[in-house]
């Protein structure tokens, strides 16, 4: 009965770990070649096309990830902490977008963004962390890993795309921009990160020295990443 259940769990996670990359990848897509072919063409309303699909998306990528962390824990704290991390960006977005806080300065609007840039790192971190140990201390089939292991790597991207955001918010200017609301410089910011996962080199030419050390941070973590992961797939 035990092994049935666990077969059970095992298959729920992999449909878990499947349904994030999908989203994820749709998520990079509009990044990568949506938004900057809006921006290269001079679209000036980019943020009214791409910013419901974007927030659509980044709903169901938190839904998956929130239903994903309750079957890797039942401690309660963990769980309505990180229901309230992962959805608090969204909802933050659509307060600050619908003029529903056009009462508060752009400081306190401001400061809002930052304490919800700081809860999705924290949603986006307990993610990977259980992921990881998922991925390298339980033993399972070869498919559940490879799944498992593309699922975190994809996830890099936007974990750390975040950080960027935050730098840009509190120092603007750090990604080499200037002009850009809030909708655009996450899109930048996350940009930049998948440059980097890539390997190639970002085209922010002019980003400042915390953003470049963080990159190079970001570049050490998805190379160790890939050593320990490809030595996790060739053991028994």
């Amino acid at each position: 009965m035990k092994e049935t259940i666990d077969n059970l769990d095992q298959v729920s996670k992999k449909k878990h770990y499947q349904q994030l990359i999908v989203l994820q990848a749709i998520m990079i897509l509009l990044i990568m070649i949506a938004f900057q072919a809006l921006n290269e063409i001079g679209i000036k309303d980019i943020n009214n096309i791409l910013t419901p699909i974007f927030g659509i998306m980044g709903i169901l990528l938190s839904y998956v990830m929130w239903s994903m962390i309750r079957q890797f824990t039942k401690n309660p704290f963990i769980i309505i902490s990180s229901l309230i991390c992962l959805f608090s960006r969204f909802a933050i977005a659509i307060f600050i977008n619908s003029n529903l806080l056009e009462s508060l300065s752009e400081v306190q609007k401001d400061r809002l963004v930052i304490l919800s840039i700081l809860l999705s790192i924290y949603g986006m971190s307990v993610m990977m962390l259980f992921m990881i140990q998922d991925i390298f201390n339980e033993e399972h089939e070869i498919t559940y890993r490879l799944w498992g292991a593309g699922c975190i790597y994809i996830l890099i991207g936007p974990l750390f795309g975040n950080v960027y955001n935050l730098v840009e918010i509190l120092q603007p200017g750090s990604i080499g921009i200037t002009g850009a609301d809030m909708s655009s410089k996450l899109m930048h910011s996350m940009t930049h990160s998948m440059y980097i996962i890539s390997s190639l080199d970002s085209k922010y030419e002019h980003v400042s020295g915390l953003i470049r050390n963080i990159s190079v941070i970001e570049s050490i973590f998805i190379n160790l990443y890939i050593v320990l992961l490809v030595g996790r797939l060739l053991s028994k």
